[in-house]
């Protein structure tokens, strides 16, 4: 009779057993399957578009938008005039309305457009009035020796009345394209410091000291197909610098 009682009591505990592990099975698959489904192969992960504008847009300026804004995402920015230095630093698509409408003015202080990130798009602004200090810039990418940053694009932009126009400091296989670098303080477009595989091209770089200047840099940047003259000193000027190829 013993025996029976412990080989019913071993049976009501194997049962029980199982249904505790059915039951953690079943709550895991709840947490766990979206994580799972977001790094499954051919998973869409959607992309917001945040948009930025003096109406009735979501965010009053390109800041805060950036702010709240996760990598991947799109900020569209309406036209009118934004009074602010912009850090991007995150992976993000930021498209102005054009550079004859949409304005980043940096009040005289600092870098008027930093990126500090892989991937970032950046277009159809106006950018002016950065700081009066060597370094500040209308538009830079800047990253580190170590760490440079790579794979951004700059178009269709304007930059004005800037200590330096565009500058690129320890940043490769970046692409500047279409731009006006007119009227800056010293350089129109500067690629400094460990720079590489750049292409520099269809930009014009008028009315400053220099054009466009590579500084320390390496030996595969294409400069191609752009405009540099009317300057102080020198339309397209290399320190240290070697070009791939060069048709302007």
């Amino acid at each position: 009779r013993d025996l029976h009682r412990l080989i019913r009591r071993q049976r009501q505990m194997c049962i029980r057993d199982r249904a505790i592990l059915w039951a953690s099975i079943l709550i895991a698959s709840f947490v766990l399957t979206p994580m799972a489904l977001s790094f499954m192969p051919g998973t869409e992960v959607r992309a917001d578009t945040i948009t930025v504008g003096p109406d009735d847009q979501d965010y009053s300026t390109i800041g805060a938008a950036i702010t709240a804004a996760t990598a991947g995402d799109t900020i569209n920015v309406y036209a009118g005039t934004y009074n602010e230095n912009v850090v991007v630093d995150k992976q993000l698509t930021i498209t102005g309305a054009g550079s004859s409408t949409t304005i980043i003015d940096g009040s005289g202080e600092n870098d008027v457009v930093r990126i500090t990130v892989d991937g970032v798009i950046f277009s159809g602004f106006k950018v002016q009035n950065s700081g009066s200090s060597d370094g500040d810039s209308g538009i830079e990418i800047q990253g580190t020796a170590l760490d440079p940053v790579t794979g951004c694009e700059v178009s269709g932009c304007e930059v004005i009345s800037c200590y330096f126009g565009i500058r690129l400091y320890d940043a490769d296989t970046n692409t500047i394209s279409s731009n006006n670098c007119d009227s800056n303080t010293a350089y129109g477009i500067l690629v400094q410091n460990n720079c590489d595989n750049n292409a520099i091209s269809g930009n014009t770089a008028n009315t400053n000291d220099c054009g466009i200047y590579l500084r320390i840099t390496g030996s595969s940047n294409v400069v191609s197909g752009n405009e540099a003259k009317f300057n102080d000193y020198y339309g397209i000027y290399l320190y240290n610098s070697c070009l791939l190829y060069t048709s302007d």
